[in-house]
């Protein structure tokens, strides 16, 4: 590449052969999927031939091509290490940037790594760009600079510029004459650096040609229309399987359009339809019959994630998450010897955490275990004092430690690792011993940015287990390149997703992407790109089924303008659910899932009290694995003005303002006067707060004037409407007896009105439920209706929603146009009637509690209780429950919020 190398001193280099294998020259292919592919071809026509030792042919990847005859012909300057190159990017965002933080200068790094190999595979120099050059392109010109000037100063060659120097070397006959044959295999698109590869190869003496795909006759084809994505993910499960029980010698290709956003839902659907032992079986489980590319991030495999785990054991990013999964880990030590201790050590730890102490301190059960398990906790605290954390070192520093506390720990474990285990160990190993190269820069690294760089590193290694050859791959479109399929499937063709839409680089001239025809620098590129790879499946295959949604969230989606010239859309078949729905038979009852036998209460008083209610009408299960099995999950992490937080401030302003007014009476208020009150109730909640950090400090300054305006802004705008006077009391409490069960419960605020008469008011800083989730044999939302009954007096139950933007009362009442103009207030004919109906069914749900029910039969309107659970994991619902109507889908698995005043009823 001229306009770069033209930066640079002239390297000498010395003449060599480029070599070549006996049988069938050298071969560049696209992806790894290929190239594993072709090996295993060659390797079963060799056998097939009698060949007992096969001589395989070379095939790489272009840039390994590169890289392998730079390493192994190039004396004069080392190649950089895998990550390095990125490395120097970052260091030359900080040379034009001191003050950059860290996440940008990585952003820039990215962007600025792209936009340099887009120059090099497109043979861009100085002299292409003009004189017209953006704000952006003039930042990515300087970082270029110091790049580059960084590799002269440490004698390194890029990575992204090696296939440029082996092209000029060839060309020019630096390297000598080439023999045999180079052979491209299975490109989509040629960039212009490997045409020219091909060139001079040929003019230096070698032959060169591209080798097109198999051509096959396409015999049907067809376009179908689903009403949803699951819908449209069923078929396509359902095709590939029928597929597979015709001939299960065919090859069968469901191409996925977004597969790394659908990953979770394709593989989960196809599970279900093409796997069913991995949802039944615990021991002997066969291979999946299926392939599913796009691998997780390596970091995300539990064997790695416990090495990082540990890696934080050094304190710069300690977590009550991470050592919660490290002690629950199987991955160091014998969990056979101290798995009783670190469960206990783990609830310990959980139950610390609610009280607001995150330390990395292990809890006391850890002072009585055993030696073991102490001298290895202690071992690494010992080491990490003596490793100088907060001063910066060579890499090989840190690499040592690391490998040190792995040591100690006796990572990965006293058992034998499985297959999927040791491979993802294995990677692990390449990843660190790429990690470790970089040792050989001249660079000092401090414990935060090696931490950062080894998750960076290990989170951008896709790791997919190997497993054998199967008969139907699901893969993304440029995955396909150069393979043959007997049926194809294509997932996701609607207008606005395929052909994408452009995103030309930010960093190079916008007209001379568009000129020199870049990847993504025009909608006209992007659909002549799709067009052809369209064109090759439909060439690879006798039977190709094409398909889109009609329909997502609140819009109508339209097919693909690819598919003009393909026949009319059909509706798809409906079938939804694969195993599940056929292992049901026809007498099991598909409503509820027994769990396990129930388990009597046996006492009046109950852990959760009005939440047990409300847990218990959602799904019975659900109730007892809370407040029962006390199934607790760790408290997530939270700043320290949440949501959450500021909900209870509010709350504890409100009842400080109330005891200070004490009776409603808008005419006769003095506003200048409610003003300091209300200032003085914001002033009093903050400063009690326990949290006296300095960022506490500096929030309960900044929100302070927040609070005041939004309480003001409540009090004008809703609390002097009302032209009546009466008695207002605060966090009133009292017992209520349901079905000999026991609850306490506390009111937000009580008005006691002139004929005696109450009204709750229940203060929510979201937007409130409908009332309809009040009513029901079954309430959804209980908190009321017992108040309705822990005060007979009440005729109103109202909820005050502050919410900013959705201001306002909602509920219901007696009366009939209760509080005119305030919102959504139902009116309930018979009062009485009402409180007998409330006590029926909060009854039949205290009955249900001390019962012990506790099976799997969650309610939910519109929106099932599932997606709120924290406990998928103990009731394998999505897995056991058989039912026509279970549908696949990527739960919440979060713990759902607790109501915002904070009081938890027992």
């Amino acid at each position: 590449m001229k306009g770069i190398r033209d930066t640079r001193p002239e390297v000498t280099r010395v003449p060599a052969p480029v070599p070549t294998a006996e049988r069938g020259g050298t071969w560049l292919v696209p992806t790894q999927r290929l190239r594993r592919v072709l090996l295993s071809e060659e390797w079963a026509g060799q056998r097939a031939a009698g060949f007992r030792v096969a001589e395989m042919p070379n095939i790489f990847l272009p840039e390994s091509f590169a890289a392998w005859h730079w390493e192994r012909y190039d004396h004069v300057k080392p190649c950089m290490p895998p990550g390095g190159d990125h490395l120097f990017w970052m260091d030359a965002a900080s040379d034009l940037d001191p003050g950059i933080d860290s996440k940008r200068a990585r952003g820039l790094a990215a962007l600025a790594a792209e936009a340099f190999a887009l120059e090099c595979a497109w043979e861009i120099t100085d002299d292409d760009w003009g004189s017209e050059v953006s704000e952006d392109a003039g930042q990515y010109v300087a970082l270029r600079k110091r790049f580059l000037s960084h590799l002269c100063e440490t004698g390194f060659e890029s990575r992204q510029s090696l296939f440029n120097h082996l092209v000029a070397d060839i060309e020019s006959g630096a390297r000598g004459r080439v023999e045999g044959l180079l052979a491209f295999q299975g490109f989509d698109e040629v960039t212009p650096l490997e045409l020219h590869l091909g060139r001079a190869w040929q003019a230096q003496g070698g032959e060169w040609r591209e080798i097109p795909v198999e051509a096959r006759t396409l015999e049907r084809a067809s376009v179908l229309a689903f009403p949803d994505r699951e819908a449209e993910l069923y078929a396509a499960a359902q095709f590939a399987r029928k597929s597979l029980l015709e001939n299960p010698s065919q090859r069968v290709g469901v191409i996925v359009l977004g597969l790394k956003r659908l990953r979770a839902s394709v593989r989960a659907i196809f599970d279900d339809v093409l796997a069913p032992p991995r949802l039944t079986e615990q021991d002997g489980i066969d291979e999946r019959p299926y392939n599913l590319s796009l691998g997780e991030p390596l970091r995300n495999y539990p064997l790695v994630e416990a090495a990082l785990d540990i890696l934080d054991r050094a304190g710069i990013a300690r977590s009550p998450v991470g050592l919660s999964r490290l002690l629950r880990s199987p991955y160091w030590g014998d969990p056979t010897e101290d798995g009783p201790l670190r469960f206990a050590c783990d609830c310990a730890l959980r139950e610390r955490g609610r009280n607001g102490d995150t330390g990395w301190d292990l809890p006391a059960p850890f002072e009585a275990g055993p030696e073991n398990f102490r001298r290895i906790w202690s071992q690494s605290g010992a080491r990490l004092v003596a490793s100088q954390l907060d001063e910066a070192h060579p890499l090989s520093h840190w690499i040592s430690l690391w490998s040190a506390l792995l040591g100690d720990f006796g990572w990965p474990g006293a058992r034998p690792l499985d297959s999927i285990e040791y491979q993802a160990h294995r990677a692990w190993n390449e990843v660190l011993e790429e990690i470790a190269r970089l040792a050989a820069l001249p660079r000092r690294w401090r414990f935060s940015d090696f931490r950062l760089f080894v998750t960076e590193a290990l989170g951008e290694r896709l790791f997919q287990p190997e497993t054998p050859q199967s008969p139907i791959e699901i893969m993304g479109p440029l995955e396909t390149a150069g393979l043959n399929f007997d049926r194809i499937w294509v997932v996701g063709a609607e207008a606005h997703t395929w052909p994408p839409e452009p995103h030309p680089h930010p960093f190079l001239p916008y007209a001379l992407q568009r000129q020199r025809g870049l990847p993504h620098a025009s909608s006209m590129r992007e659909f002549q790109f799709n067009e052809r790879l369209l064109a090759r499946w439909q060439a690879s295959t006798t039977e190709m089924v094409v398909s889109f949604t009609c329909r997502e969230d609140d819009r109508d989606l339209d097919p693909s303008p690819l598919l003009t010239r393909w026949p009319a859309p059909e509706p798809g078949p409906i079938v939804r659910g694969g195993f599940r729905r056929q292992a049901r038979g026809q007498d099991l009852p598909p409503d509820v899932v027994p769990f396990t036998e129930p388990v009597a209460l046996g006492a009046t008083e109950i852990r959760g009290g009005i939440r047990f209610l409300k847990d218990q009408a959602a799904c019975p299960f659900q109730g007892f694995a809370e407040h029962r099995l006390r199934a607790d999950v760790l408290p997530p992490w939270r700043l320290p003005f949440d949501p959450k937080v500021r909900g209870l401030f509010l709350h504890d302003m409100l009842e400080r303002i109330w005891k200070t007014l004490r009776t409603y009476h808008p005419d006769l208020w003095d506003w200048e006067q409610v003003r300091v009150t209300i200032a003085q109730a914001v002033d009093a909640s903050l400063d009690q707060d326990p949290a006296g950090g300095p960022l506490s400090q500096m929030l309960r300054k900044t929100l302070r004037p927040s609070f005041i305006e939004w309480i003001e802004t409540w009090f004008l705008d809703h609390e002097c409407r009302r032209q009546e006077s009466f008695e207002i009391m605060t966090e009133q409490d009292a017992t209520l007896t349901l079905a000999g069960l026991r609850f306490r419960c506390r009111a937000d605020r009580i008005e006691r009105l002139a004929d005696g008469t109450l009204v709750i008011v229940d203060y929510k800083t979201g937007q409130p439920p409908p009332v309809k989730r009040w009513m029901g044999d079954r309430p959804l939302e209980p908190q009321l209706s017992v108040y309705a009954l822990a005060w007979p007096s009440a005729r109103a139950l109202l909820v005050a929603s502050l919410k900013p933007g959705w201001m306002g009362y909602a509920g219901v009442a007696a009366q009939a146009d209760f509080l005119p103009g305030s919102g959504p207030i139902e009116t309930i004919a018979d009062w009485s009637i009402q409180q007998n109906h409330w006590r029926q069914a909060l009854e039949h749900l205290a009955r249900e509690i001390q019962a012990g029910r506790n099976d799997l039969d969650p309610h939910g309107d519109p929106d099932l209780p599932c997606d709120r659970c924290a406990y998928p994991a103990l009731c394998r619902l999505q897995e056991t429950r058989i039912a026509a109507d279970t549908g696949i889908g990527e739960a919440d698995s979060s713990h759902e919020a607790r109501d915002a005043s904070g009081t938890e009823n027992t």
